[in-house]
């Protein structure tokens, strides 16, 4: 007998929901405010808002690039973090938003910001 199976190959995303990034310079040199929906949709948990680097494209859930997951606040139903860029040239900072789905090995959501500038 098959059991149907339920994997996931890679999050759902797209400029619909890149759109949902918020990012804001803030008064300091490369310091930064980010603010998404805490909750996207029903099945899946609460956002993770990473700081990630990359050389070629912002985008993807980094694996072999640097990646800091951001301290965050909650409020009105959006999570916020402030974070400081750094300058690792040749790579150049972005924001990663996941919205995991409560059940393992489903797909949950992601959303990429585009590169943040660093002074």
């Amino acid at each position: 007998m098959a059991i149907p199976a339920s994997a996931c190959f890679a999050p759902r995303g797209g400029p619909e929901i890149d759109a949902l990034i918020e990012v804001e310079a803030l008064e300091e040199i490369n310091q930064y405010s980010v603010s998404v929906p805490s909750s996207l949709e029903p099945g899946l948990r609460k956002a993770e808002i990473s700081l990630a680097y990359s050389e070629h494209e912002s985008g993807g859930i980094p694996i072999y690039e640097p990646v800091e997951v951001l301290m965050l606040e909650s409020k009105g139903g959006r999570s916020m973090a402030s974070f400081a860029v750094k300058d690792k040239r040749p790579m150049r900072p972005y924001i990663v938003v996941m919205w995991w789905h409560e059940k393992y090995g489903r797909c949950g959501v992601q959303a990429n910001s585009g590169f943040i500038p660093v002074k």
